[in-house]
């Protein structure tokens, strides 16, 4: 049997990273850098920055890191407050200083916050630009910030303030994030940042070649045709080709002969389904269940079969899907939706209790069905010749 590597390295992000060593040179020569890296849920966003940090720090240049949380939205400045460590007992003065600004103060009408006082609020803002500034008149400063979908709006306030105030300050920011879910202070703090000139990093999907590597050493084994075409279903998201192999070996259906690891029997393993579900979690209920019918019509499927089969607008339909569209669970080719993923399109089709899906199909195809046989036949207009014997008429331009 084999056994899982605990941590693979990072893999066909070269390009990347040399982007991001790009933009630390360029703040270690005395000028500001701002990169925006985008991807979806588990595509490498935090690998990739964790590595690039540690190339930051091998570089000599002070580094401070921070995650926002998706419990922690409602917390004023919190993801900027951990990434500077600014707490009420940090040995810098200047944390101790804004640590005491975010907490509550007594108020003749009751307790005081950042975020209840647009005054504080401003002063908030105005110390973290001067933490900052400070820090990197000090030695060049690289300001990593992940998660930043889940950020809170002070937070995103003051990072959308950054690119204007720091502009002759040697300080780079990295701020990695999903396209979906999009706040509007989100929008409004990167469209500050592109202003400024930050730079978009798209993080795609892995190459075939990367994500053979990637299974051969978490597994310590070259894979297998039906290995590699069974991962090929995670298109190229890390972490859903680790988790998903990490699943196979947790049951049993990896084997490893003569430095080789094959999978028996293709199969969407219940622990790997519930992590993509837990991925997707985030989506709008309706959202979800538009997905689910979706997902009954295959892997891909038109707007008006979808349509059909709910009883619903494609208009309607179109705005339902759009949040799954930004979040790059659907794809649109221009004709048909797809799911970015099989596993993705699996892993909904499967969280369906088996009689629903049942049902689900059946009234599907009678749906369809009703909607064919009520189509008017194509007619051949009497003003046009004849068609040719053995050729199907062009249909009406009606």
């Amino acid at each position: 049997m084999a056994t899982l590597t605990p941590a693979p390295r990072l893999r066909g992000r070269e390009q990347e990273l040399q982007a991001l060593g790009d933009a630390f040179d360029q703040v270690a020569s005395g000028h500001p850098a701002v990169v925006i890296v985008e991807g979806e849920a588990g595509i490498g966003k935090t690998r990739l920055l964790a590595e690039a940090l540690d190339g930051a720090r091998a570089r000599g240049l002070q580094v401070a890191a921070g995650r926002a949380l998706e419990l922690e939205r409602t917390r004023p400045f919190g993801v900027l407050a951990d990434t500077f460590a600014c707490t009420a007992d940090s040995p810098d003065p200047r944390r101790r200083a804004l640590a005491g600004l975010l907490a509550t103060q007594a108020g003749d009408r009751g307790p005081l916050t950042v975020s209840s006082d647009p005054g504080l609020q401003f002063q908030a803002v105005d110390a973290f630009g001067d933490l900052i500034e400070q820090l990197a008149l000090a030695g060049p400063l690289v300001a990593g910030l992940d998660d930043l979908q889940w950020a809170d709006p002070s937070s995103l306030l003051t990072i959308g303030t950054l690119g204007g105030r720091l502009a002759d300050v040697p300080v780079a920011v990295v701020a990695c994030l999903r396209p979906s879910p999009r706040a509007a202070e989100l929008d409004q703090a990167l469209a500050a940042l592109d202003a400024g000139g930050a730079r978009r990093l798209p993080l795609g999907r892995l190459g075939e070649d990367a994500v053979a590597e990637l299974v051969a050493e978490v597994l310590d084994a070259q894979p297998g045709r039906r290995l590699l075409a069974e991962v090929a279903g995670a298109g190229g998201n890390c972490l859903f080709v680790t988790e998903l192999v990490g699943a196979l070996l947790e049951e049993g259906a990896i084997q490893v002969e003569d430095g080789r690891a094959e999978v028996a029997e293709p199969t969407l393993p219940p622990t790997l389904r519930l992590t993509i579900l837990r991925r997707l979690s985030f989506l709008p209920g309706d959202t979800l269940q538009a997905l689910q019918a979706g997902s009954v019509l295959g892997s891909g499927f038109s707007l008006s079969e979808l349509s059909t089969t709910t009883a619903r607008s494609a208009l309607e339909l179109a705005a339902v899907l759009a949040e799954a569209i930004r979040a790059c669970v659907l794809t649109d080719d221009g004709t048909r939706l797809r799911f970015r993923h099989d596993l993705l399109h699996e892993a909904v089709y499967e969280d369906l209790p088996p009689s629903v899906r049942r049902a689900l199909h059946r009234e599907a195809g009678q749906r369809l069905a009703r909607s064919a046989r009520a189509r008017p036949p194509c007619r051949w207009p009497s003003s046009w010749p004849a068609a040719p014997a053995g050729e199907t008429p062009r249909p009406s331009p009606g």
